[in-house]
């Protein structure tokens, strides 16, 4: 579950189809499945780079925080980018050297509600099955008795 995807409707899609007919529609897969269902694409931010890369449209409407907006036009300053830009200020509180130290010291745990537990597992298998899907990840998933204890086997 992410807030920031969620805010995304069919209305959205459709106001940007209207607003840039030439650009390609980029969903991430924690979109609600409407916004999917009318978007050129499905991926996940790092697939969406590819995308952008390899397709010839020169403009492209993004589905997702607006970070990736900004990292796209460094990468691409030739193609146009356009999204609803929504900071997701939860995902710009990690970094690398906390996830390290969380799992070194085996600290900062993370308890939540069982409902956001279960729409959380949802976007993410939604995300590995697009990794899956794309050839970006190899394995796959084995669940351990609960939906949110996993194993990726190669």
């Amino acid at each position: 579950y992410c807030p920031i995807h969620e805010r995304l409707t069919a209305e959205y899609v459709n106001q940007s189809r209207k607003k840039h007919p030439n650009a390609k529609l980029i969903a991430h897969p924690e979109c609600p499945p409407d916004v999917i269902e009318a978007a050129d694409y499905c991926c996940s931010t790092s697939k969406m780079i590819e995308v952008c890369t390899n397709d010839p449209a020169e403009e492209f409407v993004l589905m997702t925080e607006c970070g990736m907006r900004t990292r796209l036009q460094k990468a691409l300053p030739h193609k146009k980018f356009y999204t609803l830009c929504s900071m997701c200020f939860d995902m710009k509180k990690n970094t690398l050297e906390k996830i390290y130290e969380s799992l070194l010291e085996e600290v900062h745990e993370v308890v939540v509600p069982e409902a956001v537990r279960e729409r959380a597992y949802d976007a993410f298998s939604r995300m590995f099955e697009v990794s899956l899907e794309s050839g970006r990840a190899h394995g796959k998933v084995v669940s351990a008795g609960r939906p949110s204890t996993f194993t990726i086997l190669s």
